[in-house]
């Protein structure tokens, strides 16, 4: 059959079956569709294994979190105020991938046997701290907690994720001598 026939014996039909004759394609190829629709939509649900695709467990409850074998989080100094308890602290993420940082519930100040919770994280300038710390990546931020005291401490940082590794949670623990870190070496902004 040759096509340029074919196409010449179309246009001199008049408009009206023009018309009907596009419609019927159309139809035909949307029931097409339709019909390679529903035999994929078959297939994937009749693959489906019930397994949950996210884990939704409270993270914060696990225990089992993976001691860092670097050093992601380094205390730069210390300001102790009236009512405030301040940690100045950097995050070198120096990977490849996204490094999550912990929620303030995960991260505990243990000082003469009394654990604190800090009350906010903010950056540098006031603002909240990120959540996401990009690959190759430093971040300035500050821990502030209610007013303690004492000349010894432990920071321990819980529930560091990796986005590519995120079912792999990593701890993070600082011993820290508040009298050395009241005199810091140089604190950017």
């Amino acid at each position: 059959m040759d096509i340029k026939k074919s196409l010449e014996n179309l246009q001199d039909k008049p408009f009206a079956t023009r018309v009907k004759i596009l419609w019927l394609t159309v139809g035909v190829v949307a029931i097409g569709l339709i019909i390679i629709f529903i035999f994929n939509l078959k297939s994937t649900v009749s693959n489906l294994s019930g397994q949950d695709l996210i884990n939704l467990s409270n993270r914060s409850s696990q225990t089992d979190s993976e001691q860092l074998e670097t050093q992601l989080i380094q205390v730069e100094r210390i300001e102790k105020a009236n009512n405030s308890f301040k940690i100045y602290f950097n995050v070198n993420n120096e990977s490849q991938n996204i490094l999550n940082f912990p929620k303030s519930e995960d991260i505990t100040l243990t000082v003469e046997d009394r654990s604190y919770h800090p009350r906010q994280i903010s950056d540098r300038q006031g603002e909240p701290f990120v959540q996401k710390i990009l690959s190759r990546t430093q971040n300035f931020g500050i821990l502030i907690f209610d007013s303690i005291n004492g000349d010894e401490g432990k920071l321990i940082l819980d529930n560091l994720t990796f986005e590519e590794s995120s079912a792999t949670t990593l701890k993070q623990e600082l011993d820290l001598d508040f009298k050395q870190l009241l005199n810091p070496v140089e604190v950017r902004n």
